[in-house]
C-alpha cells in the first residue's frame, strides 16, 4: 500500500481500477502490479486516470474548459486565487454564502465532535482548488480531486497557495483511496455531474469513517422534478447558441429534489438532511418574484449531509438511564423552575386580586387552555413522532401543521365570542375574550417546541421555559406596583406569550438542521390528511385537559369564584408534584418514537415510588406551604390539597401506559379510556362537591384518577 503525507496523517492510495495495492517505483510514480498501470505526479498533481478513461472523458473535459474559458474563468493574479471565494465576480457571492455556511455548521461542529483533531477532508470536484485551500488553512488534511488540472480553472492553480493539500486526478466514481479513511467527502458544486447518484454516493461512503459525512455543497436542489427538467432544456439551448455545443457529453442528472434524496437515502441506507444557506425571507422574496413573473420554480442550493444511521447498539443504549435522566433532569429542573416561579406569580395574584381575582384568573386559563390543545389537534403529537424518529426537520410538515394549527385558533377564538357564558361576569368574560389572543402566538410556539423536543434538546428549552416564566413574573409585580387590575394583567400575559414564541422560535432557528416554515410545501390534501391523523389525538388532548380542569370547570358551573380561587391553590401545588413525572414522560417520547420498544422497568418503578414520596410529603407539609405562598386567608384549601396529594400514585401510574399507547399508534383506546374517566369524574366529582363541597371534589378528582389507571390498563 502507498503511503503519502504525515507520518501521523497519511494517505493510502489504491489502483482506482482494481482497488489493488500500488507499489512505490519512485518518489512520483506508482504500479499496480494487478494491472501493471502506472500512476504519475506531475507538477504536484497524482494522475489516476487510465488511458481508456482519458479517452472516454476528452469530451466532456474540452466542453468543459471551453466553456469556463469563454466565461473568463481564473485569473494571472495569485491573489486572486487565495480570496477566494471573497471575490467580487459573477457567481462567488453564492459560493462565499456555501462556504461560510459550511464552516459554522458543519466544519467546526465535527471537528469539535472529533476532539477538535484535524480531520481528513476529501475536496471532490475542487476545480483551482480554493476550498481545499481555505480548510487546509484551518489546520486540516485536504485531497482535492478533479479531472481538470489546468492552472487558471484547474489543479494546476494550486501553485498559488501557500498552503499545502494533496491534489488528485480521478473520477467521483473511481476514487484512488483506501477504504475509511476521509472524515468529511465535500462535493464541491460537482455532486451533480454524476451519472448515477446513487453509484457515485456508495464511491464516496467507502472512503469515508463510519462517524463521517458525505457533503454536497452547491448543487441545485428544486421540489418539483419538470422544474429540474425545464433548467436543463433551458441551459442547454443557451449552450448551444452560445458555443455550438449543449455541453452534455455526460448523461449527468444534473440537479436533485427531496424525492430523488429520500430515493438515495433509502438505497442506499442512509440519513440525509439539509442546511440552508440562504435566510428564509431572501428565499420568500425570491419565490415570489418568480411567481409574480410567471417564471419557472427557482433552485435553491442548500447544503445537503449524508449519514449513516447509528449503530443499533448506540439507539439501544439511547434508553439508558444516563441518557433519559440527564433529558429528564433538564426538563424536571425546567419545570421545577416554572412552576416556583409559577407559584410566585400566582401568590402574587392571590394577594394583590384576592381569591375571587385568582378564580376569574384561574377559570380563564383554563378555558384557554383547552382552546390551545384544540388549537394544537394532536399535531404537536405528529411532529414529536416524526421528528423525533428521523431526526430532521426539513421533510417534518411544518407549514402545513402551523397553517391548521392558526386556522382551529381562529375557529376556537371565534366561539369565544359567540358562546354566552352565562353566569359570569362582564369583566371575567372580557378577560377571557381578550387572553384569547395568546393562541395565535402559541400555535408558533407549539411547533418550535416540538422540534426542541424531538430532537432533545432540554437544555435550551429549560433556559427558555425559565425566561418565560421570569419574565412574567417581573412584569407583573411591576404592573401590579402601578395599580394594574385583572384587564391589565391579561394584557400583560399575552405579551409574555408573544415573545416566548418569538424566543423558541429563534433558537430553533440558531441550533437545529434547516429549521423553517418553507410555504411552497404548504398543499390542501397534506393539511387533511394531517387532520385526519391529528383528529384522534386532538380529542384524545382535549378529553385530556378537560380531565385536568374538571375540578376549575366543575366549580365555575357549581360553585363561586372564591371556591374556585382556594381550589386552584391546592391544584397548583398538586401540579407543582407532577412535574418529574411529566419531564421523564417528556424525555422518554422522542426516544420511544425512535425505537419502537416498550419503556424500560426502571421508569415505571421509578416513578411508583416518587409518588408515594410525593403524596405524603405534600399531605404532611400542605398547610405550612400555603401559609408561606398564599397567607392565612387561603386556610380552606388545606383540606382539598391533602385529599388531592394522593392522586399522584395514580398519576404516576397512568402516564407511562398512556404514553406507550400514543407512541404505538393506539391514540384512539388511550381517548376511548380518558373519555370514559372524564364523564365518569364530572358525575362523581359533581354529586361529591353537593355534598360535602371542596373536600367532596377532591376526593372525586382522585377517584377519576384511579378511573384512569384501571381504563388505561384494560386497554393496553
Amino acid at each position: 500500500m502507498a503511503h503519502l503525507g504525515k507520518p501521523d496523517q497519511s494517505i493510502h492510495f489504491v489502483c482506482p481500477v482494481c482497488r489493488g495495492e500500488l507499489t512505490l517505483r519512485s518518489e512520483n510514480s506508482l504500479d499496480c502490479v494487478a494491472d501493471g498501470l502506472t500512476f504519475t505526479c506531475e507538477a504536484g498533481i497524482w494522475r489516476f486516470l487510465p488511458p481508456e478513461r482519458v479517452a472516454a472523458l476528452a469530451q466532456f473535459r474540452q466542453e468543459y474548459e471551453t466553456v469556463r474559458q469563454r466565461e473568463g474563468r481564473g485569473s494571472d493574479d495569485p491573489a486572486f486565487y487565495r480570496k477566494l471565494p471573497f471575490v467580487n465576480e459573477a457567481g462567488w457571492a453564492f459560493r462565499a454564502r456555501s462556504f461560510e455556511t459550511l464552516i459554522a455548521q458543519v466544519i467546526r461542529p465535527f471537528t469539535h465532535h472529533q476532539q477538535n483533531r484535524p480531520l481528513h477532508i476529501l475536496d471532490l470536484g475542487a476545480g483551482n482548488g480554493w476550498l481545499s485551500n481555505r480548510l487546509a488553512a484551518e489546520g486540516h488534511e485536504l485531497t482535492a480531486v478533479d479531472l481538470g488540472i489546468n492552472m487558471r480553472d484547474g489543479l494546476g492553480a494550486k501553485a498559488h497557495y501557500q498552503t499545502k493539500f494533496t491534489a488528485v486526478q480521478a473520477e467521483f466514481d473511481h476514487l484512488p483511496l483506501d477504504d475509511a479513511q476521509v472524515d468529511l467527502v465535500i462535493f464541491n458544486a460537482a455532486f451533480h455531474y454524476s451519472v448515477n447518484y446513487e453509484q457515485t454516493l456508495q464511491e464516496a461512503t467507502r472512503v469515508l469513517r463510519p462517524e463521517g459525512w458525505v457533503v454536497v455543497m452547491d448543487t441545485a436542489v428544486y421540489q418539483q422534478q419538470s422544474s429540474g427538467q425545464q433548467m436543463v432544456a433551458e441551459r442547454e439551448a443557451a449552450f448551444t447558441q452560445k458555443y455550438g455545443f449543449a455541453s452534455n457529453a455526460l448523461p449527468s442528472e444534473n440537479f436533485l429534489t427531496p424525492a430523488r434524496l429520500d430515493a438515495i437515502a433509502n438505497n442506499l441506507q442512509l440519513h440525509w438532511r439539509q442546511i440552508e444557506t440562504v435566510s428564509a425571507w431572501r428565499r420568500w422574496v425570491r419565490q415570489l418574484k418568480v411567481r409574480l413573473r410567471q417564471q419557472r420554480e427557482p433552485a435553491q442550493f442548500p447544503l445537503i449531509l449524508f449519514s449513516r444511521p447509528a449503530a443499533e447498539s448506540e439507539e439501544a443504549a439511547s434508553q439508558s438511564f444516563g441518557h433519559i435522566g440527564r433529558n429528564s433532569l433538564w426538563l424536571w429542573l425546567a419545570r421545577v423552575g416554572q412552576q416556583g416561579i409559577g407559584l410566585l406569580f400566582l401568590a402574587l395574584v392571590a394577594r394583590q386580586l384576592g381569591d375571587v381575582g385568582l378564580g376569574q384568573l384561574s377559570w380563564v386559563t383554563a378555558v384557554l387552555y383547552i382552546g390551545n390543545v384544540f388549537s394544537t389537534f394532536g399535531l404537536d403529537t405528529v411532529l414529536l413522532r416524526q421528528i423525533g424518529a428521523t431526526r430532521r426537520t426539513d421533510t417534518a410538515p411544518l407549514a402545513n401543521v402551523l397553517a391548521l394549527e392558526l386556522l382551529f385558533a381562529a375557529i376556537f377564538y371565534l366561539g369565544l365570542w359567540l358562546l354566552p357564558f352565562s353566569g359570569q361576569t362582564a369583566a371575567t368574560v372580557a378577560g377571557l375574550r381578550l387572553y384569547g389572543w395568546v393562541l395565535l402566538p402559541l400555535a408558533w410556539l407549539t411547533v418550535s417546541n416540538a422540534a426542541l423536543r424531538a430532537y432533545e434538546q432540554m437544555g435550551w428549552l429549560a433556559v427558555l421555559t425559565l425566561g418565560t416564566a421570569l419574565f412574567q413574573l417581573g412584569g407583573t409585580a411591576v404592573l401590579f406596583a402601578f395599580g394594574v387590575g385583572f384587564a391589565g394583567l391579561i394584557g400583560w400575559l399575552v405579551v409574555v406569550q408573544i415573545v416566548s414564541a418569538g424566543g423558541s422560535w429563534w433558537s430553533c432557528r440558531r441550533i437545529l438542521p434547516n429549521f423553517g416554515i418553507n410555504w411552497q410545501l404548504l398543499r390542501l390534501a397534506e393539511m387533511r390528511k394531517l387532520a385526519k391523523v391529528g383528529v384522534w389525538l386532538a380529542l384524545l388532548m382535549v378529553t385530556a385537559v378537560l380531565f385536568q380542569r374538571i375540578g376549575i370547570l366543575i366549580l365555575g358551573w357549581q360553585g363561586t369564584m372564591a371556591q374556585t380561587g382556594q381550589m386552584a391553590v391546592s391544584l397548583r401545588l398538586v401540579e407543582a408534584a407532577r412535574l418529574l413525572p411529566a419531564a421523564v414522560m417528556g424525555a422518554v417520547f422522542p426516544v420511544l418514537a425512535r425505537q419502537q420498544a416498550p419503556m424500560a422497568g426502571w421508569v415505571h418503578w421509578g416513578l411508583l415510588g416518587y409518588g408515594l414520596l410525593a403524596a405524603i410529603l405534600l399531605t404532611v407539609l400542605a398547610r405550612p406551604l400555603i401559609f408561606l405562598l398564599f397567607g392565612d386567608t387561603y386556610e380552606t384549601a388545606v383540606p382539598p390539597l391533602q385529599l388531592l396529594a394522593w392522586g399522584l400514585l395514580p398519576f404516576a401510574l397512568s402516564q407511562p401506559l398512556a404514553l406507550e399507547m400514543i407512541v404505538a399508534g393506539a391514540e384512539k383506546r388511550v381517548l376511548a379510556g380518558t373519555f370514559f374517566t372524564l364523564v365518569g369524574t364530572a358525575v362523581i366529582g359533581t354529586a361529591a362537591f353537593q355534598w360535602q363541597g371542596l373536600n367532596g371534589l377532591s376526593v372525586g378528582l382522585v377517584a377519576g384518577e384511579w378511573l384512569l389507571v384501571i381504563a388505561l390498563w384494560i386497554l393496553h
